[in-house]
């Protein structure tokens, strides 16, 4: 069912909820949960960065209390995290900021790390390339140690 990979920045540790578990176990799931590209569930089109649950869903999901789940949510509400919508069967929870935590590149410029990645036919070649370089280093380095024995007269030595 889940497929694919996040980005998690190392600054999460220095974020005001990462020293409460419920709270950032919670947004990480809920993170992990959320959808990925633009989709209809439920009779409702959700966006990237958005999920449909319920309180005994996330609790079984997170091994968590109800209440436990109740007031992480109301702590990544109050904080401006997430934001919720409710119905009378199940809850929308989307992800507020997650374009600039997920999108093509991140504050520095760089490129997202699969697009970055070449593929078929023209990694193949790369890879035969790099082997080629391995190779001829590792070269280089045996005949540097055969020739640097000579040089110190170490003709008996092991190796």
């Amino acid at each position: 069912m889940y497929f694919g990979w996040l980005k998690l920045h190392r600054q999460i540790l220095d974020w005001e909820w990462y020293k409460n578990n419920n709270t950032k176990s919670v947004f990480l799931h809920l993170l992990l949960s959320a959808g990925i590209a633009e989709r209809r569930q439920q009779g409702f089109v959700l966006k990237p960065g958005e999920l449909i649950t319920t309180l005994p869903r996330l609790s079984n999901e997170t091994g968590m209390t109800e209440k436990e789940i109740r007031t992480a949510l109301k702590h990544l509400e109050k904080t401006g995290e997430i934001s919720q919508k409710g119905t009378n069967k199940f809850r929308i929870i989307t992800i507020e900021k997650w374009a600039f935590f997920q999108g093509d590149a991140d504050e520095t410029g760089r490129q997202r790390a699969d697009n970055g990645q070449p593929k078929g036919s023209q990694r193949a070649g790369l890879e035969k390339e790099e082997k080629k370089e391995r190779k001829k280093n590792v070269y280089h380095v045996r005949k540097n140690r055969f020739c640097n024995y000579e040089m110190r007269g170490d003709s008996g030595t092991d190796w």
